[in-house]
């Protein structure tokens, strides 16, 4: 695709694309698929003079892989009608158009050779889901399963991928565990163990203390969400799976409705689904979506 063509791909066109998909024609409440979510917190006077660690992830040193990649602002697009069936996605054909998305991209003769731009035999791989909206809007099984085979035509051993998100308590809702995917762990956040007033909320000794975003906005209740956030204060950390336990990260977003930016793409999956603490940045969320993402934990491990 040329130049012209790309930047002819306008706010309109995109939109028309997304509601052929049935997406945008939805009603937000569909797309939810959960309970009513809490009261989001007060939002800060001014979010543009909140003072944040931006300036410290900018000064670190970038890699070969950091964000946006080795192809910045390219988009390989696949259309193949029929894919979408009664029953789902054609699994057949979702593994022939992601491989021919990513010859597309690459501009390789093959699939395993396109792949091997990115990832290499001895890298820990994490593969960043959204499983939040399942099972109405979700990544699909189809999508993640051709991932994982193309992973392990290019030389990936199963122990060496993972499954890297926020809460275990959706993914395995949606059918992410070792029954579906034998041989693949599950790294995540935010879990509880134990039953009925047993249960307790876990997932603060996996964070890496010394990996963080940190902005100077305190929710003012947050002794009320503590819960759901993991820890309270200035700062939301990033999981140890994350900064320690992978070489690089697969990102498999899904386009959905947000009441506080309208449509997600990719970064939010990153920004939300990897850090502690993201209860407050729904009330700046363009920054919180933005700045998280060019941390280093993600900025130079997603591929």
């Amino acid at each position: 695709m040329g130049q012209e063509q790309r930047d002819a791909v306008d706010r309109r066109s995109f939109l028309q694309g997304a509601a052929a998909t049935g997406l945008f024609l939805a009603a937000p409440s569909a797309l939810t698929a959960q309970d009513e979510p809490p009261k989001l917190p007060p939002v800060p006077e001014d979010p543009d003079t909140l003072v944040t660690n931006l300036a410290d992830s900018l000064s670190r040193p970038r890699c070969e892989w950091s964000m946006p990649g080795r192809y910045p602002g390219v988009v390989a697009e696949v259309t193949v009608p029929g894919v979408m069936t009664e029953k789902g996605a054609d699994e057949t054909i979702v593994s022939a158009m992601l491989a021919a998305s990513m010859k597309a991209l690459t501009g390789t003769g093959s699939s395993q050779a396109a792949w091997m731009q990115f990832v290499g035999p001895e890298d820990r791989i994490g593969i960043k889901i959204n499983p939040v909206g399942a099972p109405v809007s979700s990544t699909t099984h189809e999508l993640t399963r051709a991932v994982i085979a193309a992973l392990e035509s290019a030389g990936i051993s199963r122990q060496n991928i993972v499954f890297v998100d926020h809460y275990r308590h959706q993914l395995e809702k949606w059918g992410y565990d070792r029954e579906l995917y034998p041989g693949i762990e599950a790294h995540c956040l935010h879990y509880k163990t134990g039953e009925g007033d047993a249960k307790e909320t876990k997932g603060f000794d996996d964070l890496d203390q010394d990996a963080f975003f940190e902005c100077d906005y305190v929710i003012p209740d947050e002794q009320n969400h503590l819960d759901s956030m993991l820890n309270g204060g200035p700062r939301s950390y990033f999981p140890k799976a994350l900064t320690s336990g992978i070489d690089k990260l697969i990102n498999i977003p899904i386009l959905k409705h947000h009441r506080g930016c309208f449509t997600t793409l990719g970064l939010k999956n990153l920004a939300f689904g990897l850090t502690s603490n993201c209860f407050r940045g729904h009330q700046f969320v363009s920054r919180y979506i933005a700045e998280v993402c060019a941390c280093p934990p993600i900025r130079d491990k997603t591929v």
